[in-house]
């Protein structure tokens, strides 16, 4: 319990901050963040909701993250198959991460359909099962999200803080003040927030009941 959030935060997300925006104010967010000397660096990438169907009709709503054509992903999110191994995107790689997999009985090279917020459905093949924590996510490329749903409109920024950002969360935090910005989130304070104090509790609790 105690190896969860710096596993999640820090081994396999490796960004300081998530940017959510509309896709209409993309471009100008992007401009404001690019010279702003608190970023050192970032990726543009779309997210979504969407709904994963098994051959059986169960179903889970995931998040799906789809990766610039060129973007190096590995900067911002190390891709681990569940043996540990990292793992290369290609251009028509389909990866999920491993607890969705497991509830869906999904394994690699396995077909799935999809479902995004218009309820179009598409197949895709499951090139791989990536080691996740906390969340469940679909990684694909934009080229393939394009042929599959069309186009392609970047929403989230993965983003590194400079050495000079002496606050990471506060930073985080002042985004939220522009109106281009819906929502901002600092892996420092996902770690920070994260509720410890009920988990060990709960775990203080299966011991005594074990015990007994």
């Amino acid at each position: 319990v105690n190896a969860l959030m710096p596993s999640q935060y820090g081994t396999i997300y490796t960004y300081d901050l998530m940017v959510v925006t509309d896709q209409k104010d993309m471009d100008v967010l992007r401009g404001e963040l690019a010279q702003d000397e608190n970023i050192a660096d970032f990726l543009a990438v779309q997210t979504e909701n969407i709904k994963l169907i098994n051959a059986a009709g169960a179903s889970e709503k995931i998040q799906l993250m789809v990766i610039p054509d060129g973007g190096d992903i590995g900067a911002y999110i190390n891709l681990f198959n569940t043996g540990g191994k990292a793992m290369r995107m290609d251009a028509n790689d389909v990866l999920l991460t491993q607890n969705v997999a497991e509830i869906l009985d999904f394994k690699q090279n396995d077909t799935i359909q999809l479902q995004n917020a218009d309820l179009v459905q598409r197949n895709v093949s499951i090139s791989g099962i990536v080691r996740n924590y906390l969340g469940n996510t679909m990684y694909m490329r934009q080229s393939l999200y394009e042929t599959l749903f069309g186009a392609y409109a970047p929403n989230c920024m993965l983003a590194h803080l400079a050495d000079t950002c002496a606050d990471q969360g506060a930073y985080a935090e002042s985004l939220l003040d522009n109106e281009l910005v819906l929502s901002s989130l600092s892996t420092v304070s996902q770690v920070e927030d994260f509720g410890f104090d009920l988990i060990n509790a709960v775990v203080a609790l299966l011991i005594v009941m074990a015990g007994g």
